[in-house]
């Protein structure tokens, strides 16, 4: 649950959130005010929480695996520009604004171009890497690694898409929910491992 007018809903209705609220009940703008204010603070936290299912025994150093996921933006519908209108927008400010020579004759698709054959070494040099024989067996592991905890956050926790808008708090709110899905990892793991302390 990440909606601060959710979470003050919850604080009402709820009798875990009214012990973690201590019985107070905080306006949703209060909640998102705080949220907004220490988001870099609550970020830094994943390394604690890292360190903590360390102890735990749910982490050891091995192999690193990078793989990517797409979460919807919290884009504003005013702001956000088709293809065609970012062409008409940059044609019109070309227009007012007085462009260097040397720019002008360069276009988009030369800039583009400049990048291609860098791009193009890249990905050949890892298509050679992939196909190595050696190579397969770390490559699957990411299957095992990395995606099973996509699937939970996607699906599992609903989150599909960003609240918060902007770089620096979509990457601060991205880090605060894979600290909170360890921190959901290291609770299953003590209340499969003690389940009647967890009943209280």
């Amino acid at each position: 649950m990440r909606s601060s007018r959710q979470i003050e809903r919850r604080t009402h209705e709820d009798v875990a959130f009214r012990v973690l609220a201590g019985n107070q009940h905080p306006d949703h703008d209060t909640i998102a005010d705080f949220r907004q204010r220490n988001l870099e603070a609550v970020a830094k936290l994943f390394v604690q929480v890292l360190r903590l299912c360390q102890k735990a025994g749910l982490v050891k150093l091995g192999h690193v695996c990078i793989d990517g996921t797409k979460v919807k933006a919290n884009a504003s519908k005013h702001k956000a520009m088709s293809y065609e209108r970012m062409n008409e927008t940059e044609k019109r400010l070309a227009a007012n604004v007085l462009v260097p020579p040397d720019r002008q004759k360069r276009s988009g698709a030369a800039e583009h171009n400049d990048m291609g054959p860098q791009v193009d070494s890249a990905a050949r040099a890892m298509r050679e890497k992939l196909q190595a024989p050696a190579n397969h067996q770390q490559y699957a592991q990411r299957k095992a690694v990395v995606e099973p905890v996509f699937g939970q956050i996607k699906e599992a926790r609903g989150i599909r898409r960003f609240l918060l808008r902007g770089l620096d708090k979509a990457s601060a709110e991205w880090t605060i929910i894979c600290l909170t899905h360890n921190l959901l990892k290291l609770f299953r793991a003590q209340t499969a491992q003690f389940p009647a302390a967890a009943l209280g």
